[in-house]
């Protein structure tokens, strides 16, 4: 296994001569083996090798895995830091998963070493089992291509340091076989077994059932990544040539323009990665930008000069005469209360309930189509967390955000108006409160004030003969 490693490796060049590399070391049979060949290449490539282990404060056995590590590490003169961290707390604390909230803490360590050794290379013990769970992982909550090609075996982060995963080309048998042909110890971690993290259900579940189709779908998963990462690739370059040749990027401004005629003339899955990259440059992130909001920009390319939605990290996208423009607002509040997620009413009808999530919000929308006459009694229309709505009334799309300056109300049947400011200062609702309270509407018109008030103008009739019921539940 290990002239297979080494091979994949030179093949990819992910290390040099002279290299520094922080090596992610839990205890467990991947990382043990990752640290293995390297260790077993450090005096022929005269390699600097760093090892940072992670105490997630899950595990009683934590600390022992910590113990066996840094044990190892003096047995081979490797410099070893340790972090501890009680992940669950973190979780609740940042509003996350205890994976999600796992992996940032990781890197977060991970940099800070990198940084104080002046490391550029950090490696990282995924492997080809790994590799098809991300695959499906990534399908099954909604991905484009990008996601549908899993990890690279080496990829450049946004902080200027590379990720390699030397292990992306052997499996998980493989890595435990190699492993006790030379007589090496590692730790077990329960919480790998422990079904309600989704990887895992993943993992013990869905993996082994699709083996029983065919005993290699896990090559085969990791070879469609392959293709489809070299498919994103070119996509990817497509799309950076057309922004570098037809955009203007304002750093400064952290603006983006982009002529609409010649952007609609590209084949749709180009303008949904040109959408993708700008909005990415300009927020400055590509976590939380998700196929919702290039499909809410895509929209947009063919509205009329003047409409304008809303977008995670305080950014909002305009259409000026033949211009699309993407630029922070400079009036929107970036406190975390920012973003937006649209809804295709179409699609609603034709699926399963949606559920949907507003980033800042400690709980989740649920969304769904009744399509039988409801007996819309004053009870259920006054419940806070749960509106109905005409369906049919709604053309397109609607959205799930916070509110902006130009909101209103239609506050009877005759179509009298407040703005939203209005309501909320008659109401005596703080300041503070006021930016952070969700809102469902249709462009300007606030369909529901979550929590509060609903309009009058989407009220369900008995001539309704679709009706959409939106639940709000907190956590």
């Amino acid at each position: 296994m290990k002239d297979k490693v080494v091979k994949y490796i030179e093949e990819h060049n992910m290390l040099n001569e002279g290299d520094s590399v922080v090596v992610g070391v839990s205890g467990g049979a991947d990382s043990m083996a990752l640290f293995e060949v390297l260790l077993s290449i450090r005096e022929s490539r005269k390699l600097s090798i760093y090892v940072v282990h992670i105490n997630h404060g899950i595990r009683q056995e934590a600390e022992h895995d910590a113990l066996f590590v840094e044990e190892i590490c003096k047995q081979k003169n490797v410099p070893f830091y340790l972090f501890s961290c009680d992940i669950p707390a973190y979780a609740a604390e940042h509003k996350c998963t205890e994976e999600e909230a796992g992996r940032i803490y990781r890197y977060d360590c991970f940099e800070k070493v990198m940084n104080e050794k002046g490391a550029k290379l950090l490696a990282v013990a995924h492997h080809l089992d790994d590799q098809a769970e991300t695959v499906l992982f990534n399908l099954v909550r909604g991905s484009n291509i990008s996601g549908a090609s899993g990890m690279a075996p080496k990829s450049k982060t946004s902080k200027g340091y590379e990720i390699i995963r030397p292990l992306l080309c052997v499996r998980k048998n493989e890595i435990t076989t190699w492993l006790n042909e030379l007589g090496m110890n590692w730790c077990e971690d329960y919480t790998n077994t422990d079904v309600k993290y989704t990887r895992n259900r993943i993992r013990h579940d869905v993996v082994p059932t699709l083996e029983t189709i065919n005993s290699q779908a896990v090559l085969h998963i990791a070879d469609f990544a392959r293709q489809a990462g070299d498919i994103d690739e070119y996509i990817r370059e497509q799309a950076l040539d057309f922004i570098g040749a037809e955009g203007v990027f304002d750093s400064d401004k952290a603006s983006f323009a982009i002529p609409r005629k010649k952007l609609l003339q590209k084949p749709g899955i180009l303008i949904s990665r040109i959408l993708y990259e700008a909005l990415t440059a300009v927020s400055g992130a590509r976590k939380d930008i998700t196929s919702e909001h290039v499909d809410a920009l895509y929209e947009l390319l063919s509205l009329q000069s003047g409409k304008k939605i809303n977008l995670p990290y305080g950014v909002i996208a305009k259409t000026s005469y033949d211009t699309l423009v993407i630029c922070k607002d400079e009036n929107s509040d970036c406190d975390g209360f920012s973003g937006e997620v649209v809804i295709n009413v179409a699609e609603l009808k034709q699926g399963e309930p949606k559920e949907a999530r507003l980033p800042g919000t400690s709980g989740s929308f649920t969304l769904e189509i009744i399509n039988d006459r409801l007996d819309c009694d004053k009870e259920k229309l006054q419940k806070n967390y749960t509106k109905y709505f005409d369906c049919d009334k709604i053309k397109n799309t609607l959205s799930i955000r916070y509110p902006s300056s130009e909101d209103y109300l239609i506050i009877d049947n005759r179509g009298h108006t407040k703005k939203l400011s209005k309501y909320f200062k008659d109401e005596k609702l703080p300041a503070d409160n006021r930016k952070k309270t969700p809102v469902v509407a249709v462009d300007k018109e606030i369909l529901w004030i979550v929590g509060g008030r609903r309009c009058e103008s989407y009220k369900v009739t008995q001539s309704t003969k679709n009706i959409i019921k939106i639940t709000y539940k907190g956590e």
